[in-house]
């Protein structure tokens, strides 16, 4: 997810590359209330995350695991009188999904709303907390799930075997996740948002199983990771013999032209020339507010919904997963392979996303319709609403949610009573 790595590119590059994954098991105890679950991390006596993770501590520590065992939770929405809502759903619960457990978060002010599931953006990164703080609103009118994938943030263990952790399982890993909420909170259907990456595997979900979907959202959606690399690597090319940049050149140079073999360091170089590409804008005020007072810290690892360890796989997921799953990302063209879906579409279109993602030859200017090359390969086939988001880069449904996705309504009349899609607003 763009928004939340810039800044932190050069964090990134210091990373060691990662040897072994962390060891651990998770359970879950719901409160009494019901309203959230409580993790707790067990420290088997060949934790190897101990020696190698933490200096100074030896894996055998008493003290250390009782502080690693802290529970966490994800906050409870509460009513006027500060006491938990009635109704209302605030857990982070663990699902057995292709054979691994994997976490999710479930938040809504009601269990009786229609479900909408968030795919997050990457591959690797945890959103748990900006789902949380930044899709609030939506949570009067959904019950929203955020999902930690496997190799992601609390789902970090399930990152091996690497061999298994394909294109396809994220996919299936999706459906399954899906079918669960469907029996969970009684549905007939959901709605699916993707980010980033997660308007990846989650339109080839959609392609795959249309009746499981009211609606596909894409935020930033991708439909050629391959050629979006291409064009930026140009244009960060450009970008130094304008401003004449020798060593910015020399150094894109030697990554040499995507896919870039030296993954993920050369994306994470990439992404940190962002704001140097990028037209001035201004993302909302409200946005800015929340994150703020939020206090999440970088990649959200400051938040409640991790524990220690956690926290340090927000940052290892990153890593690791972005680097076995986004070498299968290359072959990937929506243009050729997905004509249409057999579902209603929305697309959220940053006004200020780079011009790399665009057809800049057809259409330079941004938020037009059709879409350009890129984003324009459902346009003709499917029913299809184009969203342009202002004051939005990359992340469009996390920066401005309330009014675009809220107020999604099906052209084809599936929102019927007897359906059950609950107050779109």
């Amino acid at each position: 997810m763009s928004f939340l790595l810039q800044g932190g590119t050069e964090l990134i590059l210091e990373q060691a590359r990662h040897e072994d994954s962390t060891k651990f098991t998770a359970q879950g105890r719901d409160h009494d209330n019901g309203s959230g679950t409580t993790g707790f991390i067990d420290c088997p006596d060949d934790a190897a995350w101990a020696d190698n993770s933490i200096s100074g501590f030896h894996r055998n520590d008493d003290e250390l695991c009782g502080w690693l065992r802290r529970g966490v939770d994800s906050p409870m929405i509460l009513d006027a009188s500060g006491k938990a809502l009635a109704g209302s759903i605030a857990r982070l619960e663990k699902v057995r999904l292709g054979g691994h457990e994997q976490w999710i978060m479930l938040r809504g002010y009601s269990t009786d709303k229609p479900v909408l599931l968030y795919l997050s953006g990457g591959p690797g990164q945890s959103d748990l907390p900006f789902v949380r703080v930044l899709l609030d609103d939506l949570t009067q009118n959904f019950v929203v799930v955020g999902w930690d994938q496997r190799g992601t943030g609390k789902s970090y263990s399930a990152l091996d075997p690497t061999e298994t952790l394909t294109l396809d399982q994220a996919v299936s890993d999706t459906i399954a996740l899906t079918n669960y909420l469907r029996q969970r909170f009684d549905e007939k259907k959901i709605y699916l948002l993707g980010e980033s990456w997660g308007s990846t595997f989650g339109v080839l979900a959609v392609q795959s199983q249309p009746e499981l979907y009211y609606a596909w959202i894409g935020s930033g959606q991708m439909v050629s990771q391959r050629e979006t690399d291409r064009r930026l690597y140009q244009d960060v090319l450009t970008l130094a013999a304008v401003t004449g940049d020798a060593s910015l050149s020399a150094k894109m140079r030697a990554y040499g032209e995507p896919p870039y073999k030296d993954m993920p360091y050369a994306n994470a170089f990439v992404l940190g020339q962002y704001d140097r590409l990028s037209k001035p804008y201004r993302p909302p005020q409200s946005y800015i507010k929340r994150g703020t007072e939020a206090n999440l810290g970088p990649w959200g690892m400051f938040d409640s919904e991790y524990n220690l360890v956690e926290k340090v796989n927000v940052l290892r997921g990153l890593i690791d997963m972005f680097s076995v799953m986004y070498p299968q990302l290359q072959a990937i063209d929506f243009r050729q392979t997905v004509k249409q879906l057999e579902v209603p579409v929305y697309m959220l279109d940053g006004a200020a996303e780079l011009p790399a993602r665009r057809d800049a030859g057809q259409h330079p200017a941004p938020c037009v319709v059709p879409f350009s090359t890129q984003q324009s390969y459902l346009a003709r086939r499917t029913t299809l609403r184009h969203i342009c988001v202002h004051g939005c880069r990359h992340s469009d449904c996390l920066a401005q949610p309330k009014g675009h996705v809220q107020q999604k309504k099906c052209p084809d009349g599936s929102h019927s009573s007897n359906e059950r899609p609950g107050d779109t607003g």
